[in-house]
């Protein structure tokens, strides 16, 4: 399990992973498909992980991301 303090800057997504709008999943909910060039794969996730990793960025805090999650999405992270 991945321990990480509050105020550590978070790991980043490497620069070459692209995160994309997929079509709406059966149950109408928006889906996102990751794209790892590297490993040639594609992998669906939903759009909360979406909101979570698209906010990734150099140096970002875990209370940080919590905080934008918090206040510019409908998501209510702790």
């Amino acid at each position: 399990m991945l321990s990480i303090g509050i105020d550590k800057p978070l790991p980043v997504l490497r620069s070459d992973i692209e995160i994309f709008s997929g079509p709406l999943g059966e149950d109408g909910a928006p889906v996102y498909v990751i794209h790892d060039p590297v490993k040639g794969s594609f992998s669906k996730i939903g759009w909360e992980e979406a909101m979570v990793l698209k906010r990734l960025r150099a140096g970002l805090a875990l209370s940080s991301l919590l905080r934008e999650l918090n206040e510019n999405t409908t998501l209510r992270v702790t």
